[in-house]
């Protein structure tokens, strides 16, 4: 049967996704998250096959999920009406004794992970101060939080050793700049490990299988992450880091370490691309190559016998889900099965990596995805991913499918700032530097319109976050090149960015867009508000009522200014809905209303 092209939109937005997977303690059950039920909820499954239980039925999503050490409890984050002020829930495996242990009200918790004991729970809260992401632990048998360290940032617990009472925590300083620290939990004391004057970031960190080392992936002193190792000792520094695996043509992206068997499980990241490596850390070796079920993988968590890897993954023809690695003969096996009624996955677009030059030689790419029908030059869309610090990658896109459905070819670019090419090409748009970051949006669209496939009146520009900044800025720098845009949750004033944001994002945000107090000059310039009386495009404005991240006072001053410029303009707010829109229900919709957007207004 073949479906109309409203329906065929609708289809594609309700496909679900299972994600964040979690081994219980024995490794018989996985604990995951799942919008089956139209909201992200938390389900369990057993390892071995079967039918899924829903754990969670609220009307509010889901974050994140973890196991307690005892497997007496599951700890979840959740979001009120989709914004921002997360909680942090507890409830038994089946369902059962729900609580809410964090205060509600607008205070902002991120749920961290559980201290080996099983009864103690951490989390980062901005309970003491809004600006500040303190760490906390709580004890469950005992109602009481402790505040662990003053933060500025959010961060990472990323590991707790037992018999020493140590941790390991990964504090944001800025976006793409980190600090890693020892902490001593029984004394209250932390102390900075490698402390460095360069950025460095630190995304996975681990006390080794023997206690006497930590492993980590870090791009300290270096441009690619790598996986490293550094003795454990009160005193360390930059030389002591050992590189012990590393690749030219890739950032390490995370990795598991199972604690007996002495092995780890790396994930690389290879032009927007997965790769899996397995290695014994008893002596050096070479690492073996492991198969991946899809394009991109989420998540990667070994099994506590060590026999299996559980992977979350997904790609352009294929909704998100769950699988089982055997590390023995490296079968892969489904767990999950998210449900794509209507949707044939063997026919959605799969993209093609375009490589091209930025205005000053800078080489740039993009993932580009053609209709079978495609005549060209025909409509085109360039998509900007939010960030600026995240990258596109060949995942499924219920909106991508959708326009390639209506005959409207894709053109999703990694222009400077995105991550996945190593550090320089990340903080190659810091401060003053966004000017660069602003013309290879120009040469985005040059390159997709020399190359053929389209021609200004045939070419649209959306974005969401930081992509919606881009889709302003370019309709506004541009006007010649597009003929119009979408929008979603997008800013265009970093001086009122700054003021209604969460204090704790502005506080972070300083290295990467400039600080309002001492480049307020700068920051007006490079603020699509102040051109965006040259915007000529009709453009679509979506955006969540609950949005602390980017607030309603930006989409508020952009539709004043278009409706006083007299500019062609939609806009839809919808309720119970944050920065992402985590509603199966608003999926729907937005799909729609991009779909018919850009159908009407790109010629062909």
């Amino acid at each position: 049967m073949v479906y109309s092209l409203p329906t065929q939109t609708t289809l594609l937005a309700k496909a679900g996704a299972c994600w964040a997977p979690v081994f219980s303690p024995d490794g018989t059950q996985l604990a995951f998250l799942s919008d089956l039920s139209g909201l992200p909820q938390v389900w369990r499954v057993p390892v071995c096959g079967g039918w899924p239980t829903p754990i969670t039925v609220l009307d509010d999503p889901v974050s994140k999920v973890v196991w307690s050490p005892a497997g007496e409890w599951l700890a979840f984050g959740v979001a009120p009406a989709g914004g921002m002020n997360e909680q942090i829930f507890i409830v038994r495996p089946d369902g059962s004794d729900l609580r809410c242990l964090t205060n509600g009200g607008n205070e902002i918790n991120f749920l961290a992970n559980w201290l080996s004991d099983g009864k103690t729970l951490t989390y980062f809260s901005n309970r003491r101060s809004p600006e500040k992401m303190d760490l906390y632990q709580y004890d469950i048998s005992s109602d009481h939080p402790q505040l662990i360290t003053h933060d500025v940032g959010d961060g990472l617990f990323a590991d707790f050793h037992q018999a020493s009472g140590l941790a390991l925590l990964v504090r944001r300083l800025n976006r793409c700049d980190e600090e890693l620290l020892l902490l001593d939990l029984i004394h209250g004391r932390e102390h900075q490990l490698i402390p460095h004057q360069d950025i460095a970031q630190f995304p996975q960190a681990r006390f080794s299988p023997d206690g006497k080392n930590i492993l980590l992936a870090t791009n300290l002193g270096r441009d690619r992450t790598a996986f490293a190792r550094l003795p454990l000792a009160t005193d360390i520094d930059l030389n002591q880091l050992e590189i012990l695996y590393e690749r030219e043509d890739a950032d390490l992206q995370t990795f598991d370490v199972h604690t007996d068997k002495h092995s780890v499980v790396m994930m690389w990241n290879v032009n927007g691309r997965s790769e899996l490596e397995w290695v014994s850390l008893e002596g050096r070796q070479e690492p073996k190559h492991l198969p991946t079920p899809a394009d991109i993988i989420t998540q990667i968590k070994i099994s506590p016998d060590g026999k299996h890897v559980v992977i979350a993954a997904t790609g352009s023809n294929l909704p998100e889900n769950i699988y089982l690695l055997a590390l023995d003969n490296e079968q892969i096996s489904p767990i999950s099965a998210s449900p794509h009624a209507g949707i044939r996955l063997q026919s959605l677009i799969q993209p093609e990596l375009v490589t091209y030059s930025s205005h000053d030689g800078y080489e740039l790419s993009g993932w580009l995805y053609i209709p079978r029908t495609f005549s060209p030059p025909g409509p085109l869309v360039l998509c900007f991913h939010g960030g600026p610090e995240a990258q596109e990658l060949p995942a499924f896109n219920s909106t991508y499918q959708a326009l390639l459905c209506a005959g409207i070819a894709v053109m999703a670019p990694n222009i400077r700032g995105s991550s996945g090419y190593g550090k320089v090409f990340m903080n190659w748009d810091n401060g003053i530097n966004r000017l660069n970051t602003l013309r290879d949006i120009q040469s985005s669209a040059e390159f997709i319109c020399k190359e053929g496939y389209t021609n200004p009146q045939c070419l649209g520009i959306m974005g969401a976050s930081y992509g919606g900044y881009l889709t302003v800025s370019g309709l506004a720098l541009y006007p010649q090149l597009f003929n119009a845009g979408v929008t979603i949750s997008g800013f265009v004033n970093f001086e009122t960015f700054f003021t209604y944001t969460e204090p704790w994002i502005a506080a972070i945000s300083k290295l990467k867009y400039g600080d309002p107090k001492t480049d307020r000059q700068m920051l007006r310039k490079l603020s699509p508000i102040h051109w965006a009386q040259k915007i000529e495009a009709p453009l679509l404005i979506l955006h969540g009522e609950n949005d602390r991240n980017v607030p309603l006072s930006e989409p508020d001053q952009l539709s004043r200014m278009l409706y006083k410029k007299n500019v062609t303009f939609n806009q839809y707010i919808f309720p119970n809905e944050g920065h992402q829109f985590k509603q199966v229900s608003t999926r729907v919709k937005t799909n729609e209303a991009i779909v018919n957007w850009f159908r009407h207004y790109l010629k062909h």
